[in-house]
């Protein structure tokens, strides 16, 4: 809460001529690998509190990036919807339903399509391969390994 409003007053001083006026706090709920903030202060403006972009906590953001992180861990990992809302039973102290834990597997499973299909510039270092038979083709047109 201090550094959201830190973010504020910093924001308010770079404004020059007529600068908005606070408008006291609002309450959120905020997600964090160490459990669940039920009522995170987050303070707002009268004018101009949806046209400003927020470093520390986004508009609508309800979970901090590290927990969105173990969450998808957790997922790659082999947790099914229902293991992995457990486990974050034991984090948040409170059941996220399979439909919103869904929604957040299904955006990483897009992003991990698109970074599938993209093509490797370089070797990699490492390559993982686990329960897909492959064929690796190398550099020369003629040497293939499985």
């Amino acid at each position: 809460e201090s550094a959201l409003d830190e973010e504020v007053q910093a924001y308010l001083s770079e404004i020059q001529g007529d600068r908005p006026r606070r408008s006291g706090y609002y309450q959120r709920i905020l997600d964090t690998q160490y459990g669940r903030i039920t009522q995170l202060s987050v303070p707002k403006l009268r004018k101009g509190n949806a046209d400003r972009e927020w470093q520390i906590l986004e508009r609508y953001q309800r979970a901090l990036g590290s927990l969105l992180e173990f969450c998808l861990g957790l997922y790659v990992m082999g947790l099914s919807l229902r293991d992995l809302q457990e486990a974050l039973y034991e984090i948040l102290g409170a059941v996220l339903s399979v439909n919103a834990i869904n929604r957040i597997t299904l955006k990483a499973q897009k992003q991990m399509l698109q970074s599938r299909q993209t093509r490797l510039e370089e070797t990699p270092p490492i390559l993982i391969v686990d329960g897909v038979w492959a064929s690796v083709q190398c550099s020369s047109e003629d040497f293939w390994e499985d």
